[in-house]
């Protein structure tokens, strides 16, 4: 008898992608079956057989290359993803979120914002701090892309256009009317977005503002911010509009 090789296949889960996303990437590549992969991510009871805090998986599904054979079940394609988070995410994140007042899910809330905020690397732990600062300091964290994952909730999708009102309608996500954390992670952070939450930038920063170039303006204070807003937002948005 000719034993062959069994034949594997890569498929990445890309840093920031919300759980249905993460489904449809792995039932594009015939891994699992999209529907399936939601409702498990939903099923408390199954969550919790994996020692899984929270609503759903949202936070959990490590971003990674993963090598998969063909013909894995939904269920062991979760697994093998719930087992990397763990194998990442180990007894020593777990006892460093103790130290500073955290439960490692509330980590992984504060890493999904990061991870939607910053855009350059060498900008996440300063991110961090930022969030960390405001949240010791009882200040709301003004976060858009905790609006926008309401909204979807809510709505079942986003247009890309953020508006006034979408600030100012309630929903559990927006922290522009409520203060602290979202109740859930807004997606699912990558590792380097974990880790500046452990060990983040020692700052006093508590503003920040997009330069448009991918990295942003940090401030202490609130003036520091508004001017930084003017020059940055308005003035840049103002000069494109002449063009």
């Amino acid at each position: 008898m000719i034993k062959r090789d069994v034949v594997k296949y890569k498929v990445t889960i890309p840093e920031g992608l919300r759980y249905e996303e993460v489904a449809a990437i792995l039932e594009k590549e015939g891994f699992a079956n999209s529907d399936e992969f939601i409702t498990l991510c939903r099923d408390r009871v199954f969550l919790s057989g994996f020692g899984l805090e929270g609503e759903t998986c949202e936070g959990y599904l490590m971003p990674d290359t993963y090598t998969l054979e063909r013909g894995v079940t939904t269920r062991e394609v979760f697994k093998i993803i719930i087992d990397e988070f763990k194998r990442r995410v180990n007894a020593g994140y777990i006892e460093r979120a103790r130290q500073m007042g955290f439960s490692i899910y509330h980590i992984l809330i504060i890493a999904s914002m990061v991870e939607k905020e910053a855009k350059l690397d060498s900008e996440r732990p300063i991110i961090a701090s930022v969030i960390l600062n405001r949240l010791k300091k009882d200040i709301g964290l003004y976060i858009d892309a905790t609006v926008i994952y309401g909204i979807i909730r809510e709505r079942g999708s986003f247009n890309g256009n953020l508006t006034k009102k979408d600030l100012e309608t309630p929903t559990r996500y927006n922290t522009y009317i409520n203060k602290g954390l979202p109740p859930t992670p807004i997606c699912n952070p990558g590792i380097e977005s974990i880790n500046a939450v452990l060990m983040p930038a020692n700052t006093n920063y508590l503003y920040y503002v997009s330069k448009n170039d991918g990295s942003h303006h940090f401030c202490e204070t609130l003036d520091c911010h508004n001017k930084a807003v003017y020059k940055y937002q308005i003035e840049y948005f103002r000069k494109n509009r002449k063009r």
